[in-house]
């Protein structure tokens, strides 16, 4: 069990712009570094759903397997 000195940051419904869940990483062709800094919490009337948050400075370009070369 994790001690209260490790715990991360915890949002709910709205996190700040330098922090990006793994889905906004991949829409921007982006993905994360290391292991989430921060949790968001989306509440809405049917359903709650958690998520880690990466910090966007850290995150890196997809990296694209190379494909056959045309000559």
């Amino acid at each position: 069990m994790a001690k209260s000195k490790d715990r991360i940051p915890k949002f709910l419904n709205s996190y700040p712009n330098d922090l990006a869940t793994l889905v906004d990483l991949k829409r921007e062709g982006l993905e994360p570094k290391g292991t989430p800094v921060a949790l968001l919490e989306i509440v809405t009337k049917d359903s709650q759903t958690l998520t880690g948050l990466y910090r966007r400075s850290e995150a890196t370009p997809v990296a694209t397997p190379a494909g056959p070369v045309d000559r």
